[in-house]
């Protein structure tokens, strides 16, 4: 049987193993595992995925092929990063509204500069955003007028380990899933 699809997006962190049955070897030669190598080198480039940990076997030869992918997408200037942060961006908005417009939350910068920084349906946004993109705290800070970076993260974090703050953030979950 088919496993389920894994639900995607952007910012999120996947644990991903590969690796032979009853540890069997998965690689019959040393082209293979270059190969292997190599093919992974070009997806983590073209989606501008990150690799955060290895075997220690492949350690150096992955540490050596993530420097160099690293320089590469610097020096054409990382469009896939560009199109990541772009996708995220436009999660996060797309994020905001539907939570926003369920908490009567106003739209306008003008709008959401009236309300108090710390305003709660303030917070369950930017908490929704930081649980399910990878904007940062400047951006979600500025973007719905919450002022300082820190003081924003404080407040979702208030929020999260409050019992009625994670019910609350619970309640919005179905509002903004992913189509994807």
């Amino acid at each position: 049987m088919a496993r389920t699809p894994r639900f995607q997006y952007a910012g999120a962190v996947y644990h991903v193993m590969a690796r032979g049955d009853g540890g069997k070897r998965i690689f019959t030669c040393r082209e293979d595992h270059e190969s292997f190598l190599h093919g992974l080198e070009r997806v983590c480039l073209s989606h501008g995925w990150r690799v955060h940990a290895w075997v220690e076997k492949f350690k150096d030869k992955l540490l050596g092929l993530i420097d160099k992918a690293g320089a590469k997408a610097m020096k054409r200037g990382s469009i896939a990063g560009a199109a990541v942060r772009a996708r995220g961006e436009k999660e996060a908005e797309r994020i905001i509204q539907a939570v926003g417009s369920k908490l009567g939350l106003p739209g306008s910068a003008e709008e959401l500069q009236a309300l108090r920084k710390g305003d709660p349906r303030k917070v369950i946004c930017a908490a929704r955003v930081k649980g399910n993109t990878s904007m940062s705290n400047d951006w979600l800070a500025k973007r719905l007028q919450m002022g300082h970076p820190a003081a924003m993260s404080q407040l979702v974090n208030r929020l999260r380990k409050d019992p009625a703050g994670l019910k609350t953030l619970k309640k919005y979950e179905k509002t903004f899933k992913s189509k994807d």
